[in-house]
């Protein structure tokens, strides 16, 4: 039996060990899961934060272009002059002026120095070609004004849109978050301080209940107190006394429980309060009687020991009998 009893239970231990085993190489596979979901969720993001980005330079770039083979002709149409062919150079200049500077704030973008000078410059000279383009319009019939108003047009698109992707290209890179981010930041910050003040609320209406459970605890316990010292002084005026002198000798300020069983021990003689030398005989009486009835030893008088014993103790017939001594105890 023992044997077979050391079998099981090496048994349940194995169970218990392959459970365990089970149950961490289980966690294991939901925690390497979870981080691959993870990884490829990110490795998503990157991969689709990259396409919409090549998207975003590229369709940038061609509305520059665009905005570009639209805006040049009509600056070449305006400043052409047979009598001054180096006039030809001024839309070159306008046009590329803006491109240059579009490039600058690439640059500035990618070596991480200050864009704002190249932005400045993209909009003084987008501006101006688009203000050429337009005054061309309304003073040569040959170019029309709707041809001015879509040339400067032209002029500002491209430039505004080559210094958008620029921008935010150079937050991202900055690490600046953006509105949508900024936006999100905020709900999560309200979120976290709502559900701050709401655990504060909680704690404080809990502490307030504390208090007050606290307060009512010391209430009743001093109602209790004073219940207490008027039944013992009404009761019990001689161990009172006792424990008031005890009290104040002790510098207390009522009389505990502690003061209040050595008082008793003090007047009574005994270390439990509420037993004295006559309920202690009684006892001992009641306990032989209970001997005697078991032993058939007990008389039939209803005046028995018993109540001779009540006779010497408290003097019910008002006689002088003699009191109650070390034989009565062992009848």
């Amino acid at each position: 039996m023992k044997l077979q009893q050391d079998e099981a239970a090496h048994e349940r231990k194995i169970a218990e060990q392959a459970a365990a085993t089970a149950k961490a190489a289980a966690e294991k596979a939901k925690t390497d899961k979870a981080a691959a979901d993870q990884e490829q969720a990110e490795a998503e993001q990157a991969a689709e934060e990259q396409r919409s980005e090549t998207t975003w330079r590229w369709a940038a770039r061609g509305i520059y272009a665009a905005g570009l083979g639209l805006a040049a002709p009509i600056q070449f149409l305006a400043f052409w002059d047979p009598s001054r062919p180096f006039m030809i150079s001024a839309p070159i200049l306008l046009e590329g002026l803006a491109l240059a500077l579009a490039a600058g704030a690439a640059w500035a973008v990618a070596t991480r120095r200050d864009v704002l000078p190249f932005r400045i410059g993209i909009v003084i000279a987008a501006m101006i070609a688009a203000t050429v383009n337009v005054w061309h319009g309304l003073v040569d019939s040959d170019i029309g004004l709707n041809a001015g108003v879509i040339g400067g047009i032209a002029s500002l698109a491209g430039p505004c849109v080559l210094m958008a992707y620029e921008h935010g290209l150079a937050q991202k890179r900055d690490g600046i978050p953006s509105f949508r981010e900024r936006r999100e930041a905020e709900k999560r910050l309200k979120a976290e301080q709502a559900e701050a003040a709401r655990k504060a609320a909680e704690k404080r209406a809990a502490d307030e209940a504390k208090a007050a459970e606290a307060k009512a605890r010391a209430d009743r316990e001093q109602a209790e107190q004073v219940r207490q010292d008027a039944d013992r002084q009404q009761h019990h005026p001689d161990v009172w006394a006792v424990a008031e002198m005890m009290r104040s000798a002790q510098g207390a300020a009522v009389v505990d429980p502690r003061i209040w069983g050595a008082a008793w021990r003090v007047v009574h003689g005994t270390d439990k309060p509420g037993t004295t030398a006559d309920t202690e005989a009684l006892a001992r009486l009641a306990t032989a009687r209970v001997k005697a009835a078991r032993e058939g030893l007990l008389d039939d008088d209803p005046e028995g020991s018993l109540a001779q014993a009540g006779k010497g103790l408290y003097a019910i017939d008002g006689t002088d009998d003699e009191p109650l001594t070390e034989e009565h105890l062992d009848l």
